[in-house]
């Protein structure tokens, strides 16, 4: 990123040489990251727009005693947090609509409506069919996802319940740490 450091320097002198070479790295660097933390492919080039945007925009506040890593990384994390929030509204507009037309009554459902249960339903199961053994996919799956107690998973899967709520909790910090 030294490089880079030098070519926003040369850029915010107005060097469009410098910058059109700047702007050619750094696509490459956002896309690599948001195919990490993006999994819905139709909204990763919009994303990735997005952010090259925010970074054209705050070029010029960039200071070159800082390092360029963590500037560029806050800008893509914030312009993924905007994106959640924005996609989980529209879910929710999406919801409330189809339970306006399919529930007249209405009554409403009960459930945690939030980031996480979005990001659990739309994304986990990419996450969930890439990285985990069918040991721990299976309890996952059941619990968070079907919603059944740990008892029933314990259950069904023939296990007690000690190790389904470990092979639960395994499977939630496997992915943890695969999104992070």
């Amino acid at each position: 990123m030294n490089d880079l450091k030098k070519l926003i320097i040369l850029s915010q002198n107005g060097d469009q040489e410098a910058y059109r070479i700047f702007l050619e790295a750094i696509s490459h660097i956002v896309k690599k990251i948001v195919s990490v933390k993006v999994f819905n492919e139709s909204h990763r080039d919009d994303i990735c727009q997005e952010i090259l945007m925010s970074i054209h925009h705050s070029l010029p506040t960039y200071s070159p005693e800082r390092p360029v890593t963590p500037w560029v990384n806050c800008i893509i994390e914030r312009r993924i947090i905007d994106y959640i929030r924005k996609y989980s509204k529209l879910k929710e507009r999406e919801e409330e609509f189809q339970e306006d037309v399919t529930n007249p009554q209405g009554l409403t459902n009960t459930g945690i409506d939030s980031i996480e249960k979005l990001i659990i339903n739309e994304q986990l199961s990419v996450l969930i069919n890439k990285y985990l053994t069918e040991e721990l996919k299976r309890p996952l799956l059941m619990a968070k996802i079907e919603g059944h107690q740990t008892k029933e998973v314990a259950e069904t899967l023939g296990i007690t319940e000690s190790a389904a709520r470990t092979r639960i909790s395994r499977a939630m910090a496997k992915l943890k740490k695969v999104v992070k």
